[in-house]
């Protein structure tokens, strides 16, 4: 089995390079191609532009590509997925490394690589990988259906878990023979629709069968806490006889949106059981999109920002920018910047005014807050008085979507632990609850809308959400 494991990453590590050289090709042929009227001449191959910056965006665009291609799961090659969602995975890939390309070549100057590049580049790589990969998929699939290494598998444990592995590892190409299931006779009758396949012998007879027949592999399905005997003496029967043995089971009846994997660092291996929606690649790519996006916010705004600190200064003097301590990702406390809309001390005023909250749950909201300055009130229905959290943004304290980040106030009054894992993640600018109607959302559907965001995470609703809080600040929908 390790040898195997080593062989399908030594290929994967072959294809990631063929990947990268394929990319690389495409972007010198397509340039030569644009530049002399022809993909491949000798005479003209040396002339082609390669100065330092030239290696340096081509060292880029090779990581850059293997990370997204790694990201949109191009490697795993799950034959069960389907071609079309492997074909639409191939398109978003392309499209989106071509994006990025664009946009890294604009901010380091490089030339030779604008529209007419893209229009070429783009469909090049979609064709070139869906072709490529398709002859891939033939093979990886005629090479694991004639296999001869055929695996023997027994199954321990009959019930639903043991039922859905069954369909999912029957497939020819995974070079797997179930031979029958592990159990009691008496657990039988519960399973009418189970797979044709036999009860091999009981639990008690489970050492005698291994011992007498053909076994690679033993999956046992048995749950932990009613048969935690039975697996420790299946395991070690397994154990003396050299055949391997994989607990495929849920150790405790936790949520199915908690996965639970094991992990091997300097502690020593531990199940590890984690529910935020972003693996760290994912982060990264987010972290780099903030960024740029909010620096080039603040670059192109700054005349906005100008001019409403004099009408702030004129309207009602200093300060102009107002912090308050929020809380943020797993709950650390952090400083968020605002454009200051009310009076000074409106804190201590808050006391005074909680009987005339209009929000139920542990927010604060009032229609025509007495605290609000007469700017204040334009800058909070426009939403600019927001403004200034692009520097959160840079600072990292905060995304531009994610979650909106809550005073202490209301952190301290919140009622239900399960809407504290909106903490899981950075609080954002923006989110579900802005383009769903903000103050016109009561407390609960707003928290369910923050975990609705984090449960459903993907980078096509974090552009959703970008793109529809335009028309949502446009028109002022829930803003008080």
């Amino acid at each position: 089995m390790k040898s195997s494991h080593y062989k399908a990453k030594f290929a994967r590590t072959i294809i990631k390079f063929f990947d990268i050289f394929l990319v690389l090709m495409l972007f010198v042929y397509i340039r030569e191609h644009l530049n002399f009227g022809h993909f491949v001449d000798t005479r003209t191959l040396g002339r082609i532009e390669f100065s330092l910056r030239h290696i340096i965006a081509m060292l880029m665009l090779a990581v850059l590509w293997n990370r997204i291609l790694t990201y949109m799961g191009l490697y795993s090659f799950r034959q069960n997925i389907g071609f079309a969602r492997e074909v639409w995975q191939v398109v978003l890939a392309s499209s989106l490394g071509v994006a990025t390309m664009l946009f890294g070549a604009g901010l380091i100057g490089i030339t030779g690589i604008g529209r007419e590049f893209s229009l070429v580049f783009w469909p090049a790589t979609i064709a070139a990988f869906i072709s490529y990969r398709s002859l891939l998929y033939v093979a990886l699939y005629l090479i694991r259906s004639k296999s001869r290494n055929i695996r023997y598998v027994v199954i321990v444990g009959l019930n639903p878990r043991s039922i859905s592995l069954f369909n999912e590892i029957s497939r020819p190409e995974l070079g797997m023979n179930v031979v029958g299931f592990v159990d009691d006779e008496s657990r039988l009758d519960t399973f009418e629709d189970r797979p044709a396949k036999p009860l091999l012998c009981s639990l008690n007879e489970f050492g005698s069968y291994v011992s007498n027949y053909p076994v690679d592999e033993v999956l046992i399905t048995l749950p932990i806490r009613s048969y935690y005997d039975e697996i420790a003496r299946i395991i070690e029967t397994c154990a003396k006889q050299g055949v391997k043995a994989r607990l495929i089971t849920d150790f405790f009846d936790l949520p199915s949106n908690i996965p639970c994997y094991i992990a091997g660092d300097s502690l020593g291996p531990a199940l590890s059981y984690e529910s935020v929606p972003l693996t760290e690649l994912q982060n990264d790519v987010k972290r780099m999109v903030d960024i740029v996006l909010s620096l080039s916010a603040l670059i192109l705004l700054s005349p906005v920002l100008i001019v409403i600190g004099i009408l702030m200064l004129i309207d009602d003097g200093w300060p102009v920018f107002f912090s308050q301590e929020r809380v943020g990702l797993n709950k650390r406390h952090f400083k968020v910047f605002k454009f200051r809309t009310m009076v000074r001390d409106a804190e201590k005023m808050q006391a005074a005014l909680e009987e005339f909250n209009e929000i139920d749950g542990a927010a604060f909201k009032i229609t025509d807050d007495p605290r609000v300055t007469k700017v204040g009130r334009f800058l909070r229905r426009t939403s600019l008085d927001e403004l200034p959290q692009f520097l959160n943004v840079l600072m990292g304290t905060m995304t531009l979507v994610g979650p909106r980040p809550l005073p202490l106030r209301d952190f301290e009054n919140f009622y239900d632990d399960r809407h504290r894992r909106r903490f899981s993640v950075k609080p954002g600018i923006t989110g579900l609850w802005q383009i769903s109607g903000r103050s016109d959302v009561n407390f609960d559907e707003w928290m369910r809308l923050d975990l609705e965001y984090i449960d459903s995470w993907s980078f096509l609703l974090e552009l959703k959400i970008l793109v529809m809080t335009i028309p949502a600040v446009l028109t002022a929908r829930g803003a008080k």
